[in-house]
């Protein structure tokens, strides 16, 4: 029993590979461990009930691996569908239409056109000076609750603005926007406290900063830096003092880093 199912798991993992497009190196990896319980089985563990029960639950465990981890690992080809998003890339910065139009046109047909591609094709729009495209693409995006969607927002409209100060209130528009939307997302509640942090609005950064801080499902680094910079520029420096002592304890930027010294003295 245990040699007929580890065989079955060795010939799933090789058509798992090649009939669903899954990650063949981990699919060979797969038939590999099913031989090898296939041969201790036949040549080590002859007599061994201890080997027929555990080379039957691996080789039960091989079978769901190779029929579902592996499709679901690269449910869009993961590793295909880089490649050729960097292809794509590279084909809308050099300016290659054709190329560029035939790569899009492939990812959408073998993996549908996603988010993650739209970011992609977005900034390269950008980068070659598509501003207006790279708005469209933006309009486009599925799901409009995403970091990925005011990422590529706040390069358009970097791209769009002529100095800092017009740059500052659009994108402080488009996330008030969000917050409005999506009043519990920590994202879009950081960014805009950071945002009031930099226009020295500090009683309004400390309102969003703890506000993201409340419903972020853990604690960063980077929210309690500006929340406790916040509150030293109010005058609250115990409290302030107490956070930023809490952002030490996380990986923070060098940038972040230097501010929780300017702030502490240290």
């Amino acid at each position: 029993m245990v040699i007929a199912i580890s065989t079955f798991a060795a010939v799933s993992a090789v058509l798992a590979a090649f009939l669903f497009g899954c990650d063949i190196v981990m699919c060979l990896l797969a038939a590999a461990i099913a031989a090898a319980i296939c041969l201790c089985r036949l040549f080590v563990f002859k007599k061994s009930k201890l080997m027929d029960f555990l080379g039957g639950v691996l080789s039960i465990g091989l079978v769901a691996f190779c029929t579902t981890v592996p499709a679901a690992h690269t449910s869009y080809g993961y590793y295909d569908y880089l490649d050729m998003a960097e292809r794509y890339t590279d084909a809308v910065l050099e300016d290659d239409t054709d190329k560029a139009e035939e790569l899009r046109a492939g990812i959408a047909e073998k993996y549908r056109e996603t988010d993650d591609m739209r970011y992609i094709t977005g900034l390269a729009m950008i980068a070659r000076g598509d501003v207006s495209g790279a708005s469209g693409v933006l309009n486009s995006f599925d799901d409009r609750k995403s970091e990925m969607y005011y990422s590529l927002g706040e390069s358009v409209i970097a791209a769009e603005c002529d100095n800092a100060e017009d740059f500052s209130s659009r994108v402080m528009s488009l996330y008030r926007e969000a917050a409005e939307m999506y009043p519990e997302w920590s994202y879009v509640l950081k960014r805009l406290g950071g945002l009031y942090y930099d226009r020295g609005e500090y009683e309004k950064a400390c309102y969003y900063l703890l506000c993201a801080y409340k419903y972020a499902p853990e604690p960063d680094g980077e929210t309690l830096y500006f929340l406790g910079a916040s509150l030293m520029e109010e005058g609250q420096y115990d409290e302030g003092l107490a956070v930023l002592a809490q952002a030490r304890e996380y990986d923070v930027s060098a940038e972040i880093e230097s501010g929780i010294r300017y702030y502490t003295g240290q």
